[in-house]
């Protein structure tokens, strides 16, 4: 049984219980085919809100919507409770929540303003138009009279019309409006509608005029009342319809602004509230308010579904959800991105593909790049970013999906181009090429499991920033571009090995260094840094600079320390380049008889620290060739940590 149902067929065995007795059987009352006698009590809401409740008794029967239980027909099956639900205005509804459990409720495909873009073109003319207590214009058959009774200051009273509340009342509404439309679809008429609102459109303004006519007419003449002060009768190229503004003219959906300030609004006093004090509820309103803007802004589904997964029992709420803080730092961010894309989720956009990208994540990075390599020839049109090490140990525990890699994959590929050349991708197309086909239905869809989901929203607010559109297209992975990605994702780097943690920290205790600490990781990859800030052999995301030996070490560690530990073949460069540049740093290099030996003598080394010979000194990073086999090593020689100190950021 869905959580939902579950959960109404909970409340009323609860109903049943108050209005019978707490020894009662709810059973008894539920298994039959039909309804059995009951008398269900009004809600408080409606004693407290008596005066209203009275005065709509009175209109409701005078208009014909109410009438009073005749005698001779003997006693009701069914008494429903009355309530009053507050909002923008009271309204008067019933609570048939028991009797709906033995209705049925056909499935139908509803339509909504996602319809819109499949007729509507740049410039149409539409109008609007809104029954008036739609479910009023249908008459209840005599058998439903029994099921459909309520009880108001001793009066029995019901309803021989549709009312609110009843489970098929929006399929029977619907399946109504849908004959009466379907004529008018089959001589051209471009028309969609929802229960009772419509809007239909047409190229020019005198044909939208003729036609809004016409079908004005036509329903007044079938019974139908509309509202008026709701309805959009003067044809026009921006209309509101089913909470959106619809704009022809830019071929875009608009949430109102009043809507979108009433969410922002509604996010800040859930943000202030005492720590601890957010309900579910709110939450599930916070969310539901996100899931309607869907059409406006394309993640809000996503957005949304993590909620979503937890009230449908899918996901635990804490999994799903995490803390009110996690939570509410989702909506703002969606807030933020409704008021960046509001109005501009256009219908139809040009299909040339600005950039095509080609990618793929192996068991140890992530790899993509332009085929024609428009960010320069060679490596400069390619990316190459190792697993971070939170990353790598989620793979080695099996938790790094490859649906989760091929994902990640993507918006580092963006982030990439975003770092070099912005301008390709600034209101532009981006189609990525990958061959996992999860990949391509997680975007698309905006499906799947929570990790995947907080990889397509990283995703997707990257690319609002840039106004981007991101196309992902699945190929096989025998497809040519595929085996590039495919082996750029199983690059190598003998380099990538990474000090012991444990001696790394010990190395900022030397006396020399008057606590000051590292700024700088100047040989490293997002798997090896040390440091937030590093330098990196290719763009990786977090560097600060792109190839070592190209920066400026001594305007980097103005003001701070850097750390160096590089690839020991390169030794002779690193220190011509410390004299050179006089940087402030600390240098892990191997006691080695060759010729940079003397060049070392003519720097500022105020200290030597020779570090231990431990078998795990280094530990092969996961470029490294074979380092699934190899492990740690404790070098052959001897290795020291050299203290170079010119005075840089000292007092």
């Amino acid at each position: 049984m869905p959580p939902l149902r579950r959960s109404k067929l909970r409340i009323v065995r609860q109903m049943i219980r108050q209005a019978v007795g707490q020894d009662a059987d709810p059973e008894a009352y539920l298994s039959g085919r039909q309804p059995q006698r009951i008398h269900f009590p009004n809600h408080r809401s409606a004693a407290e809100h008596a005066a209203f409740v009275t005065a709509e008794v009175g209109k409701g029967i005078q208009t014909g919507v109410m009438a009073e239980w005749r005698d001779e027909w003997g006693p009701p099956t069914v008494i429903n409770g009355l309530r009053v639900v507050e909002g923008k205005k009271l309204r008067l509804c019933m609570n048939p929540m028991y009797i709906n459990q033995h209705m049925e409720v056909p499935a139908l495909k509803y339509e909504s303003v996602k319809d819109l873009p499949g007729y509507l073109r740049r410039g149409s003319f539409m109008f609007t138009t809104d029954d008036k207590s739609g479910y009023w214009n249908l008459q209840l058959h005599p058998s439903m009279y029994p099921y459909a009774a309520f009880e108001w200051q001793g009066r029995v009273l019901f309803w021989p019309v549709l009312a609110f509340g009843f489970a098929p009342a929006c399929w029977t509404y619907s399946l109504l409006k849908q004959e009466l439309f379907r004529p008018l679809r089959e001589r051209g008429v471009d028309l969609s509608y929802l229960i009772d609102d419509c809007l239909a459109a047409a190229q020019s303004r005198a044909a939208a005029q003729y036609l809004c006519r016409a079908l004005v007419r036509l329903l007044t003449a079938l019974g139908f009342t509309l509202s008026l002060d709701k309805c959009q009768l003067q044809p026009a190229q921006r209309v509101r319809f089913l909470g959106f503004i619809v704009d022809a003219g830019a071929e875009a959906f608009e949430v109102p602004p009043e809507k979108v300030e009433a969410l922002a609004e509604q996010v800040r006093a859930l943000a202030q509230a005492p720590a601890g004090s957010i309900t579910r509820r709110e939450v599930a309103r916070v969310a539901g308010r996100i899931m309607a803007m869907s059409p406006a802004v394309a993640t809000a589904p996503l957005h949304a579904r993590v909620v979503g997964r937890a009230l449908a029992g899918s996901a635990s709420w804490d999994a799903a959800v995490g803390d009110a803080e996690s939570f509410l730092a989702r909506a703002q961010l969606f807030v933020e991105l409704l008021r960046t894309k509001n109005g501009k989720t256009w219908w139809r956009r040009a299909t040339a593909v600005v950039l095509r990208v080609a990618g793929d994540a192996s068991d140890r990075a992530y790899a993509a790049f332009l085929p024609e390599r428009e960010l320069g020839p060679g490596s400069a049109s390619e990316m190459r970013v190792p697993f971070t090490p939170e990353e790598a140990g989620r793979m080695d525990r099996g938790e790094l999906s490859s649906t989760e890699r091929e994902l990640r994959t993507v918006t580092l590929a963006v982030q990439w181009i975003a770092e070099q050349a912005s301008w390709r991708l600034q209101g532009g197309w981006l189609q990525y090429q990958t061959d996992s086909q999860a990949a391509e239905c997680c975007v698309l869809g905006m499906k799947g499991k929570g990790p995947c989901l907080l990889r397509v929203d990283e995703l997707y607010r990257l690319c609002a920033a840039y106004d981007l559109e991101v196309q992902l297209v699945w190929f096989p992975s025998t497809a040519p571009l595929q085996q590039v990605a495919d082996a750029l994702s199983k690059y190598e780097d003998g380099s990538q090995w990474v000090l012991k943690q444990e001696v790394w920290l010990d190395l900022w205790a030397e006396p020399c260094l008057n606590g000051r600490s590292p700024s700088l990781d100047v040989f490293a990859d997002a798997h090896t840094a040390k440091l937030p800030r590093f330098f990196a052999k290719s763009w990786s995301p977090g560097a600060a600079g792109i190839d070592a030996f190209a920066q400026d070490w001594g305007r980097w560690s103005r003001g701070g320390l850097l750390y160096i530990n590089p690839p020991f073949d390169q030794m002779g460069r690193v220190v011509r380049k410390i004299e050179e540049e006089q940087p402030d740093c600390v240098l892990i290099a191997p006691v080695w008889p060759r010729w940079w030996r003397a060049a070392l003598g003519r720097l500022p080394v105020r200290a030597r620290r020779r570090l231990p010979h431990v078998p795990d000194l280094f530990t092969p990073g996961p470029q490294v060739p074979g380092a699934h086999g190899r492990g740690p090593k404790a070098p052959r020689y001897a290795v020291e940590a050299l203290y170079v100190l010119w005075g840089n950021g000292l007092a």
